[in-house]
């Protein structure tokens, strides 16, 4: 797996987790669609993507994490 941490201008943090998932076995938990939480001002979304299983975390809106991970996804 990898992490990749960034930091905003405005101090604003994220972090995205990629962890290989080759048989798809993590993935399939995922019921086919990204799971998105919020807890404690973080937000999180996990998806599916090129054989890994991928969260992004961070302190951003929702639109805004949603539009990065987006770029993941593709």
């Amino acid at each position: 797996g990898a992490q990749l941490v960034y930091a905003g201008g405005f101090g604003q943090r994220l972090s995205v987790v990629a962890v290989p998932d080759p048989d798809g076995g993590l993935g399939r938990a995922l019921d086919g669609g990204a799971v998105e939480l919020e807890e404690g001002g973080l937000r999180a979304r996990t998806f599916r993507a090129a054989g890994n299983v991928v969260s992004v975390v961070g302190e951003l809106d929702r639109e805004r994490l949603r539009q990065v991970s987006f770029e993941f996804e593709r």
